[in-house]
Protein backbone atom coordinates (compact mmCIF):
# COMPACT_ATOMS: atom_id res chain seq x y z
CA UNK A 1 0.00 0.00 0.00
CA UNK A 2 3.03 2.53 -0.11
CA UNK A 3 2.21 2.87 3.65
CA UNK A 4 5.26 0.37 5.24
CA UNK A 5 7.74 1.66 7.62
CA UNK A 6 11.17 -0.22 7.81
CA UNK A 7 9.95 -1.04 10.90
CA UNK A 8 7.68 -3.53 9.11
CA UNK A 9 10.39 -4.43 6.89
CA UNK A 10 12.74 -5.39 9.53
CA UNK A 11 9.78 -7.19 10.96
CA UNK A 12 9.62 -9.38 7.79
CA UNK A 13 13.27 -9.83 7.77
CA UNK A 14 14.22 -10.74 11.55
CA UNK A 15 12.70 -14.73 10.40
CA UNK A 16 14.08 -14.77 7.41
CA UNK A 17 17.52 -13.74 8.82
CA UNK A 18 17.63 -14.87 12.41
CA UNK A 19 18.60 -10.98 12.99
CA UNK A 20 16.55 -9.26 16.09
CA UNK A 21 14.82 -5.95 14.68
CA UNK A 22 16.68 -4.37 17.19
CA UNK A 23 20.07 -5.95 16.13
CA UNK A 24 19.12 -4.92 12.08
CA UNK A 25 20.41 -1.18 10.51
CA UNK A 26 19.00 -1.15 7.31
CA UNK A 27 20.81 1.13 4.08
CA UNK A 28 20.00 2.07 1.24
CA UNK A 29 21.88 5.26 0.02
CA UNK A 30 21.85 6.10 3.72
CA UNK A 31 21.20 4.60 6.70
CA UNK A 32 17.33 4.19 7.22
CA UNK A 33 14.92 5.15 10.69
CA UNK A 34 12.21 2.47 11.57
CA UNK A 35 9.89 5.71 10.58
CA UNK A 36 10.86 5.94 7.69
CA UNK A 37 8.43 4.53 4.63
CA UNK A 38 9.59 2.23 2.12
CA UNK A 39 7.84 3.77 -0.85
CA UNK A 40 9.67 7.14 0.14
CA UNK A 41 13.24 6.08 0.68
CA UNK A 42 13.60 2.46 -1.27
CA UNK A 43 13.33 2.58 -5.08
CA UNK A 44 11.85 -0.33 -6.48
CA UNK A 45 14.63 -3.02 -7.87
CA UNK A 46 17.18 -1.89 -5.48
CA UNK A 47 19.39 -3.44 -2.93
CA UNK A 48 19.07 -2.96 0.60
CA UNK A 49 22.01 -3.62 3.29
CA UNK A 50 21.15 -5.05 6.06
CA UNK A 51 23.52 -5.12 8.82
CA UNK A 52 23.70 -6.94 12.11
CA UNK A 53 24.53 -10.06 13.63
CA UNK A 54 21.97 -12.81 14.68
CA UNK A 55 21.50 -13.88 18.21
CA UNK A 56 22.72 -17.29 17.90
CA UNK A 57 25.97 -16.13 16.32
CA UNK A 58 27.82 -15.28 19.28
CA UNK A 59 28.61 -19.11 21.50
CA UNK A 60 27.76 -18.01 25.41
CA UNK A 61 28.42 -21.50 26.40
CA UNK A 62 29.44 -24.42 25.01
CA UNK A 63 27.14 -27.68 25.03
CA UNK A 64 28.20 -29.97 28.14
CA UNK A 65 28.45 -33.31 25.70
CA UNK A 66 28.46 -33.39 21.96
CA UNK A 67 25.24 -36.00 22.28
CA UNK A 68 23.20 -32.40 22.79
CA UNK A 69 20.38 -31.88 21.04
CA UNK A 70 20.58 -28.89 18.69
CA UNK A 71 16.84 -27.68 18.07
CA UNK A 72 15.81 -27.26 14.39
CA UNK A 73 15.28 -24.36 13.05
CA UNK A 74 11.89 -22.85 13.17
CA UNK A 75 10.53 -20.83 9.96
CA UNK A 76 7.97 -18.10 10.86
CA UNK A 77 5.60 -16.62 8.23
CA UNK A 78 5.73 -12.84 8.09
CA UNK A 79 2.23 -10.94 8.65
CA UNK A 80 3.56 -7.92 7.45
CA UNK A 81 1.69 -6.23 4.47
CA UNK A 82 5.86 -6.17 2.94
CA UNK A 83 6.42 -8.43 -0.01
CA UNK A 84 9.95 -9.53 -0.68
CA UNK A 85 10.69 -9.53 -4.45
CA UNK A 86 12.10 -12.77 -6.04
CA UNK A 87 15.51 -12.03 -5.41
CA UNK A 88 15.50 -11.10 -1.81
CA UNK A 89 13.61 -14.53 -0.98
CA UNK A 90 16.40 -16.45 -2.88
CA UNK A 91 19.17 -14.32 -1.41
CA UNK A 92 16.88 -15.22 2.21
CA UNK A 93 16.80 -18.72 2.01
CA UNK A 94 20.40 -18.46 0.73
CA UNK A 95 21.24 -17.06 4.31
CA UNK A 96 19.23 -19.89 6.38
CA UNK A 97 21.23 -22.61 4.68
CA UNK A 98 24.29 -20.76 5.21
CA UNK A 99 23.38 -20.47 8.53
CA UNK A 100 22.17 -24.31 9.41
CA UNK A 101 25.75 -25.39 7.76
CA UNK A 102 28.04 -23.02 9.87
CA UNK A 103 25.81 -24.38 12.99
CA UNK A 104 26.49 -27.83 12.05
CA UNK A 105 30.52 -26.99 11.43
CA UNK A 106 29.99 -25.09 14.90
CA UNK A 107 28.45 -28.71 16.30
CA UNK A 108 31.29 -30.62 14.73
CA UNK A 109 33.21 -28.51 16.06
CA UNK A 110 32.83 -28.26 19.40
CA UNK A 111 32.43 -31.82 19.46
CA UNK A 112 35.87 -32.35 18.19
CA UNK A 113 37.64 -30.17 21.27
CA UNK A 114 34.96 -32.03 23.59
CA UNK A 115 37.04 -35.47 22.72
CA UNK A 116 40.18 -33.50 22.49
CA UNK A 117 39.54 -32.83 25.98
CA UNK A 118 38.51 -35.91 27.08
CA UNK A 119 41.75 -37.69 25.45
CA UNK A 120 43.44 -35.34 26.98
CA UNK A 121 42.32 -35.53 30.74
CA UNK A 122 43.01 -39.38 30.47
Amino acid sequence: SGKESVLQLKTVLQPLTGVAVAGQKLMFKKLLKDTDLIADNIKAGGKVMLLGNSEGSLITHPPLSSSAATPAPQVATATAPVALTGMAALNAERMAREKERAEARRSEELAANSNMFHLLEV
